[in-house]
């Protein structure tokens, strides 16, 4: 190859690495699985026909609440304000909560529901201590308080974690020193950040590598 061709094969290659590296930007993760699926196939129409019919399965998030005395009137009260306020926001359907749960009692006279928590009442507390509670809402070593926030389906990545970061930033300043997330958009936002972050680490080696051996074979730098 002469100097001329050499010439002619640097800029074109130089266009390309250009080209790609233009349009780098636009190159994003799909989070969707359905998309790994044919178009027509017979499985994923059938998934698709449930999901429409009964919703997701998976929009909903665990919230463990740590606290020295889990059945106490102030614990609870907590508990029941941030309950309220959670369910409040508009991506959240319902929150399943100690302080929300009821029972039911059939009678002659009909079926009568009964709350088993009311604001400040120390009968509350031990209705609450149900043996049939624990490891439902509270953990049987009563350390924590488990609530389910029901929340709308994020059809972009992106809502969820603005979601999940909300609820973060939300139980952070809460009056809860110690708790716990875990879900669907929890674990896809945390999973996806190490994977991307893995990616990096790994095209950067396998770029390093790829200059160290051109460097071994050219026995220059220059050459690279």
């Amino acid at each position: 190859m002469n100097r001329k061709n050499a010439v002619s094969g640097l800029i074109i290659l130089a266009l390309i690495t250009a080209f790609s590296a233009w349009h780098l930007p636009n190159v994003k993760f799909n989070y969707d699985f359905t998309m790994f699926f044919p178009k027509g196939d017979p499985d994923l129409a059938y998934y698709d026909e449930i999901r429409s019919e009964f919703g997701e399965y998976d929009d909903f998030l665990y919230l463990a609440l740590f606290g020295d005395e889990v059945f106490s009137p102030v614990f609870l009260d907590k508990v029941d304000r941030l309950s309220k306020d959670i369910e409040s926001w508009p991506e959240v359907d319902q929150v399943l909560s100690p302080t929300n749960h009821a029972r039911w009692q059939v009678t002659p006279l009909g079926v009568n529901k009964i709350n088993l928590y009311k604001q400040g009442s120390t009968n509350a507390s031990r209705l609450l201590q149900d043996p049939k509670l624990q490891g439902l809402f509270f953990a049987r070593d009563s350390s924590s308080v488990c609530l389910v926030v029901q929340h709308q389906n994020f059809g972009v990545k992106k809502e969820g974690d603005l979601f999940h970061q909300k609820l973060q930033a939300y139980l952070t300043q809460s009056a809860f020193g110690k708790f716990l997330v875990s879900g669907k958009i929890q674990a896809q936002d945390e999973f996806v950040q190490r994977l991307e972050q893995d990616l990096g680490f790994n095209l950067a080696m396998a770029l390093a590598l790829v200059v160290i051996a051109l460097a071994l074979l050219f026995k220059s730098i220059r050459g690279v």
